[in-house]
């Protein structure tokens, strides 16, 4: 039945929240088909590429652009490459879509076990990998993957304190994660923090002296006073940016990853990195294989490429990487290391630990959420 009116106003009225409501639900609907498109696109995807082609998740600073490039001309085999920029975002992706079709991965340490436990990783060929025998062993056989039966080590880095000599021109007051968490200790006005919710945890539990592989409630709500109270001499939190902090001056003392850091000391002088005391958080990269890749043959010629001598010391110095393999660290000049007596066998590498999944990723993110919305 018609709608009637009983005057202009409630009739144009009317008009206006009828459009209004269409609106909302075609953009709805724009979003919905926007979120299925992506979901869809990496099932499909696969139907549409070359037969003699490689998938690869990565993040972005891991393989040199000029090694994909070489091997698709020495091979013949295409590569396409999708990034991201979170292990997080990752595993999100396989949980939503349950198949990503891609072939080859490179995830940190922590997302192994739960991509094994999901079922997403195939097992690994040691026979068909020309390289094992070069690997340094501290890096094989680690908790999350005991056998490397999923899973081979091929970068590793640590996180550290930055910081320039202009300001600290006798050296930083201690080599100790006191100065980004003791407050009477802060030896500048602002530092930029880690933006990464669970490598800062790991950074607490240091300078709280506690032990990592066992965390009861009362100990998480003490960590998340900690970050409440550095939350005020905290200028940025970021993940990327510790360099140009560095290098325009904005903030003397940042908390990252080595080789950001050591990228801006190639050109910059004034910098420096140091591995505090206390010791710090261990950060490998892995090679693994998706469960779904039906082109073994592919996979494997592809992963001893990038093992190949030349091949991985060029990625490690276009990005100052660590590598895993024993002839290329030995040989990689150490203004690519950046840092002092932590690399295998010397005496700063005992220091060095990976943080073992005893927290879920919901009890992380409240940490992290609590004291940043408060």
């Amino acid at each position: 039945m018609m709608k009637k009116f009983h005057n202009n106003s409630e009739k144009q009225s009317y008009i206006l929240s009828f459009v209004k409501i269409n609106i909302r639900l075609l953009f709805i609907l724009f979003w919905l088909s926007c979120i299925t498109g992506f979901i869809l696109l990496s099932y499909v995807s696969h139907y549409f590429v070359p037969q003699r082609s490689l998938s690869i998740y990565m993040w972005s600073d891991k393989i040199d652009e000029s090694i994909l490039q070489k091997f698709e001309k020495d091979t013949g085999i295409k590569i396409y490459v999708n990034y991201y920029e979170s292990n997080e975002e990752l595993i999100t992706k396989f949980e939503i879509a349950k198949d990503l079709n891609c072939d080859i991965i490179l995830p940190s340490e922590y997302i192994i076990q739960p991509l094994i436990q999901q079922g997403f990783l195939k097992k690994i060929d040691h026979s068909r990998c020309d390289f094992i025998d070069r690997l340094y062993p501290e890096f094989m056989n680690m908790s999350f993957d005991p056998a490397n039966e999923y899973s081979l080590p091929i970068y590793w880095d640590v996180l550290g304190l930055g910081y320039t000599h202009s300001y600290f021109q006798d050296g930083l007051p201690s080599n100790s994660w006191n100065l980004i968490f003791n407050k009477k200790q802060v030896p500048c006005k602002q530092i930029s923090m880690v933006d990464d919710s669970r490598e800062a945890i790991f950074l607490s539990l240091k300078y709280l002296g506690w032990n990592s592989t066992q965390l009861n409630t009362q100990q998480l709500q003490t960590i998340e006073e900690l970050f409440l109270a550095q939350k005020s001499w905290v200028g940025a939190y970021t993940d990327f940016q510790q360099g140009y902090f560095l290098t325009s001056k904005t903030y003397p003392l940042v908390v990252g990853q080595r080789e950001r850091i050591v990228r801006e000391m190639l050109t910059d002088n004034d910098l420096a990195f140091t591995i505090p005391d206390e010791g710090t958080l261990l950060l490998i990269s892995n090679i693994v294989i998706c469960a779904s890749s039906q082109k073994d043959d592919l996979v494997y010629q592809f992963i001893n490429y990038i093992y190949n001598h030349e091949m991985m010391m060029l990625s490690c110095k276009e990005f100052c990487l660590l590598p895993t393999v024993k002839d290329v660290l030995e040989e990689l000049p150490q203004e690519y290391i950046g840092v002092q007596d932590c690399l295998p066998g010397q005496k700063n590498f005992k220091k060095l630990q990976i943080f073992p999944n005893v927290l879920t990723q919901k009890q992380i993110n409240d940490i992290w959420i609590a004291f940043k919305s408060f």
